[in-house]
C-alpha cells in the first residue's frame, strides 16, 4: 500500500479479471523512469477498476483510491507498525511493514526482525523525549508557499547579531548604508578613506565597517552588481607562411564536388586535387541557388590562399550550374559521363560519412537535431584538413596550413557552437 501514488497499478495480471483497453491512459511517471499504461481490468471485488503494469516489479495500492472506494484506513504506531484496513464482517487486512513498505501480511510468511517495533518501543530505547520536534507549518502571504519553520544551522542575521550590542549593531547598519551612499566602494578602499581623513567628520569608524561584515556579510546587490565572468584565455596569433616554392607551379587548380546527405542533413563537398583540401558545405536543398552560394564560399578560400579553380570535375547533376559558374567565375565544369561518378568526390563522401557517423554514435542521444549533424559534417572537414596528406603538394604541411596558414588550433569557433547546441 502506498500513501503518495495516485492510482493502483497490478504488474501480476493473473490476479485481474476483465482485461480490456483503458478508456483513459495512465502516463505514469516514478524514480526509475516513465511510461503509459493503457489496459484496465478489475482485481478480485475491488470495485474501480485498475492498471495492469506489465513491466512493473511490484502490486501497489493507491490508499487515495481505496479510501475513495469506503474503506476505512487506520494506523496507530504505539499499537501496531502496520495499516489496517476494515472490511465488512469485521474483518481486517493488515498491512506490514517489510523492507520499508507496507506490504499486505500473508499467513505463513516470514517477518523480518524489527517489523513489529512500534514507536512505543522506539521510545523505550531513547529513554528521552525531548529529541522530538515540533514542526509547524506556516503559510507565506507574500508567496503562498508553506514554510517549515524548524531550527536551521544557517547562518542568519538575526544569529549573527548575537554577541554584539544595539549600538555595535546600529553603527554596523550605518556603515553598511554609508558603503551604498558612496556608491558601493571596497570595504578596503572605505577603510582608507576614513583611515587617511578623505571625509570630514565622518561617524563611520573602521570597527563598524568590520561589525557589518560579521552581521551582514557579502552585500547582496554588492554581488550582483560587481561580479564578472571569469577571465577568458588567452589566444595567440599562430599565422605563418609556408614556403612559396610550393606555390610556384600550382597556382591553378581543379576540384571536386559532389551531393552529401547524412541523416535530416544535405551538404556539398569539394576536394582538391592539388592540396587536398575538404570542403563540407551544408546547403537547404539542391537546387541551383544554394549549391551556387556554397560554391562561392569555398572558392572565396581558395582565392585569398592565392590560388585559382580553374576545372570542376562534378557528376552531371550540377550541369545546371554550368551557365552561372562560366559567367560569374570564369570555371570549366567537366561533368562525368551518363551513369558514371567522379571517385575522388566519392571517396571524400564516404571519408565524411564515417566520420560523422563516428561522432553521432558518440553522442549519448537517440536523435539529433538537423543542425547538430551540420555541425558534425563541418567539423569532420575542418579536422581532416588538419593532418598532412600524401597526394597533396607537401607531405610536411597539412591541407589546413596551405590553405588558411595557421597552426593546428583545436579550439575553433566550430566546437564552440557544437557545444552550445549539444548543451541546449
Amino acid at each position: 500500500m502506498d500513501s503518495g501514488c495516485t492510482n493502483t497499478t497490478i504488474c501480476n495480471g493473473e490476479l485481474m479479471h476483465g482485461l480490456r483497453h483503458a478508456e483513459k491512459e495512465l502516463d505514469m511517471h516514478t524514480n526509475v523512469g516513465s511510461r503509459v499504461l493503457d489496459e484496465e481490468g478489475f482485481l478480485g471485488r475491488f470495485p474501480p477498476p485498475v492498471y495492469h503494469d506489465e513491466d512493473g516489479i511490484a502490486n501497489v495500492l493507491a490508499m487515495r483510491e481505496m479510501i475513495a472506494a469506503g474503506y476505512r484506513i487506520s494506523m496507530d504506531t504505539d499499537a501496531d507498525n502496520a495499516f489496517i484496513v476494515h472490511c465488512d464482517g469485521n474483518q481486517k487486512m493488515r498491512f506490514v511493514n517489510r523492507k520499508g513498505v507496507y506490504v499486505l501480511e500473508q499467513l505463513g510468511a516470514n517477518v523480518e526482525p524489527g517489523a513489529k517495533e512500534t514507536s512505543v518501543m522506539y521510545r523505550r530505547q531513547l529513554n528521552s523525549l525531548n529529541n522530538q520536534p515540533h514542526f509547524e507549518l506556516s503559510s507565506n502571504k507574500q508567496n503562498g508557499y508553506a514554510e517549515l519553520e524548524v531550527t536551521s544551522k544557517m547562518a542568519t542575521v538575526r544569529k549573527n547579531k548575537e554577541g554584539f550590542t544595539p549600538r555595535q549593531v546600529k553603527a554596523a547598519m550605518e556603515a553598511r548604508s554609508a558603503m551604498h551612499i558612496l556608491n558601493a566602494p571596497s570595504t578596503k578602499s572605505l577603510k582608507y578613506a576614513i583611515r587617511s581623513g578623505v571625509i570630514k567628520n565622518c561617524p563611520i569608524t573602521e570597527e563598524a565597517i568590520n561589525h557589518a561584515e560579521a552581521i551582514f556579510g557579502p552585500d547582496a546587490s554588492t554581488l550582483k552588481g560587481k561580479s564578472t565572468r571569469p577571465t577568458p584565455k588567452k589566444t595567440y596569433d599562430d599565422f605563418f607562411s609556408p614556403p612559396e616554392e610550393l606555390y610556384q607551379h600550382n597556382r591553378s587548380i581543379t576540384v571536386c564536388i559532389d551531393h552529401m546527405e547524412i541523416e535530416n542533413a544535405k551538404f556539398l563537398t569539394c576536394i582538391d586535387t592539388t592540396v587536398r583540401y575538404c570542403s563540407c558545405i551544408p546547403v537547404q536543398n539542391l537546387k541551383t541557388d544554394p549549391v551556387f552560394e556554397a560554391l562561392d564560399k569555398i572558392f572565396r578560400r581558395y582565392n585569398k590562399a592565392g590560388f585559382q579553380v580553374k576545372i570542376i570535375k562534378c557528376d552531371r547533376a550540377f550541369i545546371p550550374l554550368t551557365d552561372d559558374v562560366l559567367d560569374d567565375m570564369g570555371v570549366t565544369i567537366d561533368p562525368t559521363a551518363a551513369g558514371d561518378h567522379k571517385p575522388t568526390g566519392e571517396r571524400n563522401n564516404r571519408t565524411l560519412k564515417e566520420r560523422v557517423r563516428v561522432a553521432l554514435a558518440r553522442l549519448p542521444y537517440k536523435v539529433v537535431p538537423k543542425v547538430i549533424t551540420e555541425c558534425l559534417g563541418r567539423r569532420a572537414a575542418e579536422l581532416l584538413n588538419v593532418f598532412p596528406q600524401k597526394d597533396s603538394i607537401s607531405s610536411h604541411f597539412s591541407p589546413q596550413q596551405l590553405i588558411d596558414n595557421v597552426n593546428i588550433n583545436y579550439k575553433s569557433d566550430m566546437v564552440a557552437e557544437l557545444g552550445q547546441y549539444v548543451h541546449a
